[in-house]
This record gives C-alpha cells, sequence and structure tokens, in this order.
C-alpha cells in the first residue's frame, strides 16, 4: 500500500475494487446460489436500523418510520439503503447488534449507530469500536453454533459474507462547522485513512483478520 507525504493511503483503487466484487456477490445470489446472503455493516444514521433504538431507547415522532407505520430505530421515513439491498437479495432487514430481545443473526448483523464517526479511532460507537463489537460478535456466534444454536452466523459464513462500511458525514459536518471550505478538503484523506485503517492494518479490526486469514473478497465502500 503507498503512502503519500501525509501519510495517508490512496483507498479509492480499493474502492473501486470492492463496489465491483459486491455486485458479483449480488449477481450470484440472484443468479440462484442455494445458500441464504449474510451481510455485516458498519456506519451511521444512513444504515442504522436501530441501534440507537435498542442501546438508548430514543424514539423519534413521526413522520419518522411513516413506512412501517411505526418509529423502527431509522432516521428516515422508510427504507435506508441497507434495507434495499436486503430486500433485493432476498433476506429479512439486517438486525442490530445491540437489540437484545427476539433477535435473529442468521444472515449478518448490523453495527450502524447514529452519529458514528471515522475519527477519532475509538471514541463513542465510532467505526474502530463498531469493529471490536464485530470481532467479539464473530468469537461468540462461532461458539454458540458448534454448541447448536441456530440464531447466529456458522464460522464458514463469516468467510463468504459481504462486509459493508457506511460512514464518513459526521465527520464532515462536523469539520464545515469550526473550518473552512480549503481546510475540510485537506481532511478528507484522515477520514478515508481511518477506513483503509480498519481494514487492511490493525487487528482487531474485521476486515484485518478476514484479508489475511479467511480470503473474503466480498466488500462495499459507502462514503457519504
Amino acid at each position: 500500500m503507498k503512502m503519500n507525504e501525509k501519510g495517508v493511503g490512496s483507498i479509492w483503487p480499493a474502492v473501486i475494487f470492492v463496489v465491483a466484487v459486491s455486485l458479483c456477490f449480488a449477481s450470484n445470489v440472484e443468479g440462484g446460489c442455494s445458500r441464504s446472503p449474510v451481510i455485516f455493516n458498519m456506519g451511521d444514521s444512513n444504515s442504522d436500523t436501530g441501534s440507537v433504538l435498542n442501546g438508548f431507547g430514543f424514539v423519534r415522532p413521526p413522520p419518522f418510520g411513516r413506512l412501517f407505520h411505526r418509529y423502527v430505530g431509522r432516521v428516515s421515513d422508510g427504507r435506508l439503503i441497507i434495507d434495499f439491498l436486503c430486500e433485493n437479495l432476498t433476506t429479512s432487514y439486517l438486525t442490530p447488534y445491540l437489540k437484545s430481545m427476539g433477535s435473529s443473526f442468521t444472515n449478518g448483523a448490523n453495527f450502524a449507530v447514529g452519529g458514528g464517526k471515522t475519527f477519532p479511532r475509538f471514541d463513542f460507537f465510532n467505526l474502530g469500536l463498531q469493529s471490536v463489537q464485530f470481532f467479539w460478535f464473530q468469537n461468540q456466534s462461532i461458539e454458540l453454533t458448534s454448541k447448536g444454536y441456530k440464531d447466529f452466523v456458522k464460522e464458514e459464513d463469516f468467510k463468504r459474507a459481504l462486509y459493508m462500511v457506511d460512514i464518513g458525514q459526521n465527520d464532515l459536518a462536523l469539520a464545515f462547522g469550526n473550518s473552512s471550505y480549503a481546510q475540510v478538503v485537506e481532511r478528507i484523506p484522515t477520514f478515508m485513512a481511518e477506513i483503509e485503517y480498519a481494514i487492511v492494518v490493525s487487528p482487531p479490526f474485521f476486515f484485518h483478520g478476514y484479508i489475511h486469514m479467511l480470503f473474503v473478497s466480498n466488500f462495499l465502500i459507502i462514503q457519504t
């Protein structure tokens, strides 16, 4: 990985690659794959399907949740991109990792939390912490399925899963609050480097182990 003079690697070639393989993943499912898709998502409110609701009990009034006829934890009156993806892959909506009751994680889990950012790395529910949560979930899921539990992801399914990162808007919003446009543009590579760090550099970050040990190839990165 080539780093520039500021120590920030260029992630854009990887972004192009991961989007391409993700589309291949989707087409394989559509083409008649006999196994149900498994998806793991990290991010902010653009893909939070209930973490803030289940983690903090925070309920938003209408029009939030209008499509579902009740508030279901989305910062939207309807579905999110992650919801449309699940529908098109003919799988159920992703269950938030923080949902403690009535949860099924057989098709993956959603670690995205409204307000999540890339930086500071291990700050409150930022990308770094979401990755650590995944690491714990993965270990517990493998242990539980080996004991016969049905509502979790099996070890082999972590290898073929689709891994998504949809994050970046809150970093930009905060930057615009106290910086000029030119200063914000200069900081964008820092935000992108945090995503790159989570993917290819530092264990126990979830992508690190799977790129080098399990040969995972299905990724989708959305930086809004």
